[in-house]
């Protein structure tokens, strides 16, 4: 049983326990599932300075661990696909993009 789908096939993986094996309540309760879940933003900066030191961490609070996990391989890691959306100004993008929009349509 893993916490989301972006987990699938990744490292942790393993670490989780089966449905198959255990009841829901277990597998809710296992260590590595409650280390995901409980994981917090500072717990992340500490051991991530890429993330500490970044513009937009104000805005990302160090991305998805699922990302991170599955894209990185790394628990701690960078989530790249955030980095991409806040570093190419994507969120800038998309305002202007619909106030444009809205614009043209009146």
């Amino acid at each position: 049983m893993i916490p989301c789908m972006a987990l699938a096939g990744s490292f942790i993986e393993k670490d989780m326990y089966k449905l198959t094996e255990y009841s829901i309540d277990e597998c809710v309760q296992s260590p590595t599932y409650q280390k995901f879940l409980n994981l917090k933003a500072d717990e992340v900066i500490q051991k991530n300075l890429q993330c500490a030191k970044c513009e937009y961490l104000s805005y990302c609070g160090c991305g998805c661990r699922g990302g991170a996990i599955t894209l990185a391989e790394d628990f701690y890691g960078i989530e790249p696909l955030r980095c991409i959306f806040f570093k190419n100004h994507w969120p800038e993008k998309i305002k202007k993009t619909m106030e444009d929009c809205l614009k043209n349509k009146q």
